[in-house]
């Protein structure tokens, strides 16, 4: 059933006229049948209010003047698939065997560092005589 915020298609006659969103769905004075307030996805946006039952919210099929009407729901993008990094591997003899090769990125990965940021990943920094952290920068 649809619900508030959904986004659907309406269809006049049988072919797609334009997008609306759902504002809100109150009940009627009708026992089963709804206010359904439709935000036109047009230029200029327009809002309106039908008078739909729950077979009608479901993507039925009804009439309206005698010419034909349907709201088909648009669906939400799907979730993205999360990526196969090294993180998500599995270690060989946990199941899959496929999922144990190793793969290489191509892409080199390239981290900027500070000198105090340096210090802190390493807590023995390569020193020069005297105590001071070699600067790679003049190399």
């Amino acid at each position: 059933m649809l619900a508030v915020n959904d986004v659907v298609v309406v269809h006049l006659d049988r072919q797609p006229a334009f997008y609306a969103r759902i504002n809100d769905i109150t009940p009627d004075v009708k026992r089963g049948w709804h206010q359904v307030e439709l935000l036109l996805l047009t230029f200029p946006p327009q809002t309106l209010v039908w008078i739909l039952d729950n077979d009608h919210l479901q993507g039925e099929e009804f009439t309206m003047g005698g010419q034909p009407v349907q709201l088909v729901p648009v669906p939400p993008k799907p979730a993205p698939e999360p990526e196969k990094t090294p993180l998500h591997r599995k270690r060989p003899g946990q199941g899959d065997q496929a999922a144990a090769q190793v793969v290489i990125n191509p892409t080199p990965l390239i981290y900027w560092l500070t000198i105090e940021d340096y210090i802190q990943i390493h807590p023995d920094p390569p020193l020069e005589k005297g105590g001071k952290l070699k600067d790679f920068r003049a190399a």
